[in-house]
Protein backbone atom coordinates (compact mmCIF):
# COMPACT_ATOMS: atom_id res chain seq x y z
CA UNK A 1 0.00 0.00 0.00
CA UNK A 2 1.24 3.77 -0.68
CA UNK A 3 1.86 5.67 1.76
CA UNK A 4 -1.19 7.82 2.65
CA UNK A 5 1.65 10.77 2.33
CA UNK A 6 1.86 10.64 -1.15
CA UNK A 7 -1.55 10.29 -1.86
CA UNK A 8 -2.95 14.22 -3.46
CA UNK A 9 -6.62 13.06 -2.44
CA UNK A 10 -5.99 13.55 1.40
CA UNK A 11 -3.46 16.85 0.58
CA UNK A 12 -5.09 19.40 2.94
CA UNK A 13 -4.81 23.36 4.32
CA UNK A 14 -4.15 22.05 7.82
CA UNK A 15 -6.66 20.41 10.52
CA UNK A 16 -8.43 23.32 12.67
CA UNK A 17 -7.88 22.92 16.17
CA UNK A 18 -10.22 25.30 17.94
CA UNK A 19 -9.66 24.64 21.25
CA UNK A 20 -7.08 22.34 23.56
CA UNK A 21 -7.96 20.79 27.15
CA UNK A 22 -5.78 20.10 29.49
CA UNK A 23 -6.85 18.32 32.39
CA UNK A 24 -5.17 16.55 35.57
CA UNK A 25 -5.67 13.74 37.19
CA UNK A 26 -4.67 12.15 40.64
CA UNK A 27 -6.42 9.30 42.46
CA UNK A 28 -5.74 6.61 40.06
CA UNK A 29 -7.58 2.92 40.98
CA UNK A 30 -5.30 0.48 42.18
CA UNK A 31 -6.67 -1.43 39.38
CA UNK A 32 -5.61 0.47 36.28
CA UNK A 33 -2.83 0.73 34.94
CA UNK A 34 -1.25 4.83 34.50
CA UNK A 35 -2.30 5.02 30.67
CA UNK A 36 -5.61 3.21 30.15
CA UNK A 37 -6.89 5.47 33.56
CA UNK A 38 -5.30 8.73 31.44
CA UNK A 39 -6.66 7.61 28.17
CA UNK A 40 -10.26 6.72 29.57
CA UNK A 41 -10.44 10.55 31.44
CA UNK A 42 -9.39 11.93 28.20
CA UNK A 43 -12.33 10.11 26.35
CA UNK A 44 -14.77 11.05 29.15
CA UNK A 45 -14.10 14.34 28.69
CA UNK A 46 -14.01 14.25 24.72
CA UNK A 47 -17.42 14.97 22.26
CA UNK A 48 -16.11 14.30 18.75
CA UNK A 49 -17.22 11.30 16.85
CA UNK A 50 -13.98 9.84 15.59
CA UNK A 51 -10.97 9.73 18.66
CA UNK A 52 -7.70 10.03 18.02
CA UNK A 53 -5.01 8.69 20.95
CA UNK A 54 -1.71 8.93 21.22
CA UNK A 55 1.40 9.08 22.85
CA UNK A 56 3.52 11.97 24.68
CA UNK A 57 6.55 10.64 22.46
CA UNK A 58 4.73 10.86 19.59
CA UNK A 59 5.88 13.57 16.97
CA UNK A 60 3.74 15.08 14.08
CA UNK A 61 6.25 16.37 11.21
CA UNK A 62 3.27 18.22 9.62
CA UNK A 63 0.11 19.92 10.62
CA UNK A 64 -2.16 18.16 8.51
CA UNK A 65 -1.49 14.32 9.59
CA UNK A 66 -4.37 14.18 11.10
CA UNK A 67 -6.58 15.13 8.70
CA UNK A 68 -5.02 12.60 6.16
CA UNK A 69 -5.54 10.28 8.18
CA UNK A 70 -9.20 10.79 9.34
CA UNK A 71 -9.74 11.25 5.19
CA UNK A 72 -8.21 8.50 4.78
CA UNK A 73 -10.06 6.62 6.72
CA UNK A 74 -13.27 8.10 5.53
CA UNK A 75 -12.46 6.80 1.94
CA UNK A 76 -11.65 3.24 3.36
CA UNK A 77 -14.54 3.25 5.29
CA UNK A 78 -12.37 2.06 8.19
CA UNK A 79 -13.71 1.86 11.41
CA UNK A 80 -10.71 1.80 13.40
CA UNK A 81 -7.55 3.27 11.79
CA UNK A 82 -3.76 2.49 13.74
CA UNK A 83 -0.32 3.62 12.24
CA UNK A 84 3.20 2.42 12.79
CA UNK A 85 5.90 5.15 13.13
CA UNK A 86 9.25 5.85 12.60
CA UNK A 87 11.42 5.39 15.23
CA UNK A 88 14.16 7.54 13.59
CA UNK A 89 15.09 10.16 16.83
CA UNK A 90 17.82 8.49 18.51
CA UNK A 91 18.29 11.17 20.77
CA UNK A 92 21.00 8.98 23.32
CA UNK A 93 23.23 6.78 23.83
CA UNK A 94 21.40 3.83 25.25
CA UNK A 95 18.33 4.11 21.94
CA UNK A 96 21.42 4.09 19.42
CA UNK A 97 22.92 0.85 20.86
CA UNK A 98 19.39 -1.08 21.55
CA UNK A 99 17.34 0.11 18.60
CA UNK A 100 19.04 -1.27 15.93
CA UNK A 101 19.15 -4.49 17.62
CA UNK A 102 15.23 -4.23 19.07
CA UNK A 103 14.08 -3.39 15.53
CA UNK A 104 15.76 -6.57 14.79
CA UNK A 105 13.77 -8.41 17.06
CA UNK A 106 10.71 -6.86 16.06
CA UNK A 107 11.23 -8.26 12.65
CA UNK A 108 11.48 -11.55 13.87
CA UNK A 109 8.59 -11.87 15.59
CA UNK A 110 6.35 -8.46 15.31
CA UNK A 111 3.28 -7.14 13.60
CA UNK A 112 2.53 -8.60 10.42
CA UNK A 113 0.62 -5.94 8.99
CA UNK A 114 -0.99 -8.28 6.27
CA UNK A 115 -3.08 -10.46 9.01
CA UNK A 116 -3.79 -7.73 10.99
CA UNK A 117 -5.66 -5.94 7.72
CA UNK A 118 -7.45 -9.62 7.08
CA UNK A 119 -10.28 -9.87 8.28
CA UNK A 120 -10.25 -13.60 8.35
CA UNK A 121 -6.91 -13.15 10.66
CA UNK A 122 -7.98 -13.10 14.18
CA UNK A 123 -4.47 -11.40 15.02
CA UNK A 124 -5.25 -7.72 15.87
CA UNK A 125 -3.00 -5.50 17.61
CA UNK A 126 -3.41 -1.08 17.63
CA UNK A 127 -0.48 0.92 17.95
CA UNK A 128 -0.94 3.17 20.98
CA UNK A 129 1.22 5.85 19.60
CA UNK A 130 -1.60 6.18 16.98
CA UNK A 131 -4.71 5.44 16.40
CA UNK A 132 -8.03 6.50 15.39
CA UNK A 133 -11.24 4.98 16.32
CA UNK A 134 -15.05 6.17 15.87
CA UNK A 135 -16.94 7.12 18.83
CA UNK A 136 -19.38 4.62 18.53
CA UNK A 137 -17.59 1.80 18.03
CA UNK A 138 -15.25 2.26 21.19
CA UNK A 139 -18.24 2.53 23.20
CA UNK A 140 -19.16 -0.96 21.62
CA UNK A 141 -15.86 -2.83 22.61
CA UNK A 142 -16.29 -1.31 26.26
CA UNK A 143 -13.70 1.58 26.07
CA UNK A 144 -10.92 1.62 28.18
CA UNK A 145 -12.61 0.08 31.07
CA UNK A 146 -12.27 -3.18 29.08
CA UNK A 147 -9.14 -3.61 29.55
CA UNK A 148 -8.28 -0.60 32.23
CA UNK A 149 -5.86 -3.98 33.63
CA UNK A 150 -3.98 -4.99 30.56
CA UNK A 151 -0.67 -5.09 30.23
CA UNK A 152 -0.73 -4.15 26.54
CA UNK A 153 -4.14 -2.32 26.28
CA UNK A 154 -3.64 -1.48 22.42
CA UNK A 155 -3.46 -4.67 21.75
CA UNK A 156 -6.43 -5.94 24.02
CA UNK A 157 -8.23 -3.11 22.20
CA UNK A 158 -7.57 -4.15 18.47
CA UNK A 159 -8.40 -7.83 19.18
CA UNK A 160 -11.74 -6.54 20.88
CA UNK A 161 -12.40 -4.62 17.25
CA UNK A 162 -12.07 -7.49 15.57
CA UNK A 163 -14.18 -9.41 17.98
CA UNK A 164 -16.67 -7.50 17.20
CA UNK A 165 -16.12 -7.92 13.36
CA UNK A 166 -15.56 -3.90 13.03
CA UNK A 167 -13.24 -2.91 10.08
CA UNK A 168 -9.89 -1.92 10.86
CA UNK A 169 -6.26 -1.39 9.17
CA UNK A 170 -2.80 -0.54 10.23
CA UNK A 171 -0.69 1.47 7.92
CA UNK A 172 2.68 2.29 7.98
CA UNK A 173 2.94 6.65 8.71
CA UNK A 174 6.56 6.63 7.35
CA UNK A 175 7.73 10.05 7.71
CA UNK A 176 4.79 11.82 8.60
CA UNK A 177 4.92 10.24 12.30
CA UNK A 178 8.40 9.62 14.63
CA UNK A 179 8.87 8.65 18.12
CA UNK A 180 11.80 9.60 20.44
CA UNK A 181 13.26 6.32 22.47
CA UNK A 182 13.10 6.92 25.99
CA UNK A 183 16.14 8.89 27.73
CA UNK A 184 18.27 6.46 29.71
CA UNK A 185 18.48 3.07 30.34
CA UNK A 186 16.20 2.55 32.94
CA UNK A 187 13.29 4.21 30.78
CA UNK A 188 14.39 2.22 27.62
CA UNK A 189 14.00 -1.05 29.37
CA UNK A 190 10.90 -0.93 30.90
CA UNK A 191 9.85 0.35 27.53
CA UNK A 192 11.17 -2.87 26.06
CA UNK A 193 9.92 -5.27 28.87
CA UNK A 194 6.58 -3.94 28.25
CA UNK A 195 6.42 -5.06 25.08
CA UNK A 196 8.33 -7.98 25.10
CA UNK A 197 6.50 -9.64 28.67
CA UNK A 198 3.03 -10.26 26.77
CA UNK A 199 4.99 -12.79 24.50
CA UNK A 200 7.20 -14.79 27.25
CA UNK A 201 3.85 -15.15 29.23
CA UNK A 202 2.98 -17.60 26.53
CA UNK A 203 4.04 -20.69 26.40
CA UNK A 204 4.59 -21.16 22.71
CA UNK A 205 6.51 -18.14 21.99
CA UNK A 206 8.77 -18.95 24.98
CA UNK A 207 12.02 -21.45 22.95
CA UNK A 208 11.54 -18.68 19.84
CA UNK A 209 12.01 -15.69 21.63
CA UNK A 210 15.15 -17.85 23.53
CA UNK A 211 16.71 -18.63 20.05
CA UNK A 212 16.18 -15.54 18.52
CA UNK A 213 17.72 -13.38 20.96
CA UNK A 214 20.70 -15.73 21.01
CA UNK A 215 21.12 -15.33 17.35
CA UNK A 216 20.68 -11.26 17.57
CA UNK A 217 23.19 -11.30 20.14
CA UNK A 218 25.44 -13.68 18.26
Amino acid sequence: MKDIKNSSYYKTNGFPIDKLKIISLKDKPENWTGKTWASQQGYIESRGKVLLFTDVDTNYVSRDVISQTVLYMQKEQLDVLTGTPSSEKLINFWSKITVPFWAFVIALFGINNSKVNNPKSKIAYLMGCFFLIKRNIFVDIGTFESVHDALLEDKALGVLVKKRGHKMKIVKLGEMVYTLWLDGLIALWYGIGRTMAPLVMKNRFKIKIFWSLLLAAF
